[in-house]
């Protein structure tokens, strides 16, 4: 069930996500106080921007309140913003619909 539509045939939202790794890549191995190796699954340490560029935007959503984001928040946000509601089991959405401006 479509919850919001943004944009129309000429216009849309532009999304921008970027993770920035700087000359050296991050380090990618943790060693405990045993001197165990483990790998680290995480993409970088450094934080992502996410960027939603909306130029018709009138209010129709806002930044959620979300304590801990991440990269896992994108793929509800980016239903949000196709106009559906995300599946039970996604990580909240970076937005919340505030109106369906009709």
């Amino acid at each position: 069930m479509p919850v919001l539509v943004i944009g129309d045939e000429q216009f849309g939202v532009g999304i921008g996500c970027s993770e920035i790794v700087g000359p050296l890549p991050d380090e990618m191995v943790r060693t405990n106080k045993k001197g165990v190796k483990s790998v680290k699954t995480a993409h970088s340490l450094n934080p992502v921007p996410f960027i939603i560029y909306d130029p018709l935007y009138q209010g129709e959503y806002r930044m959620a309140d979300i304590k801990e984001k991440g990269l896992s928040n994108i793929a509800a946000t980016l239903l949000n913003l196709l106009g559906y509601e995300k599946p039970k089991d996604y990580d909240p959405s970076l937005i919340e619909i505030v109106s369906t401006g009709k």
